[in-house]
């Protein structure tokens, strides 16, 4: 006998959701695409606040060729592209590498949150683009650009 209002006996994954066809791979690559957004905004205004002086980090306006590569980042995510979700796991890693030294316990932490939102993008459009192939696409997506 099933208890009332108990859908599934395995909870969710909220920091490594299975994926088990094409319309999971794209909500869980949504992860990625927002924590590209999330870094081209933080750039945006780490770089306005340079701009007018006050600058954080150590931050220059150069960062804005960061924010723009996020940004194309985000929209290759959006599109499910293979190659933008490993440019933005590899180029956000390699980032917080450099930076470690120094990063307070408050940005160590939000690193590892958006990283783990990069790797789950890398996973989705992996994921994503071996159901297409295989035929299991309830969705009945378009063809999409090759990623």
């Amino acid at each position: 006998m099933k208890a009332i209002g108990v859908t599934s006996s395995k909870p969710a994954n909220r920091w490594w959701p299975e994926i088990h066809d094409t319309a999971t791979a794209r909500r869980v690559a949504r992860q990625a695409f927002w924590a590209a957004i999330i870094v081209v905004v933080i750039t945006l205004l780490l770089v306005g606040l340079a701009a007018a002086g006050k600058s954080v980090g150590g931050v220059t306006p150069i960062a804005l060729v960061d924010a723009g590569m996020f940004a194309l980042i985000a929209l290759g995510i959006w599109r499910m592209s293979r190659v933008a979700a490993f440019a933005g796991l590899l180029l956000f890693g390699i980032e917080k590498l450099l930076m470690a030294q120094s990063m307070n316990v408050g940005n160590i932490v939000t690193a590892a949150v958006l990283l783990f939102a990069f790797a789950n993008g890398v996973r989705a459009t992996l994921a994503f683009h071996r159901l297409r192939a295989g035929g299991k696409n309830p969705e009945g997506d378009a063809p999409l650009a090759p990623g």
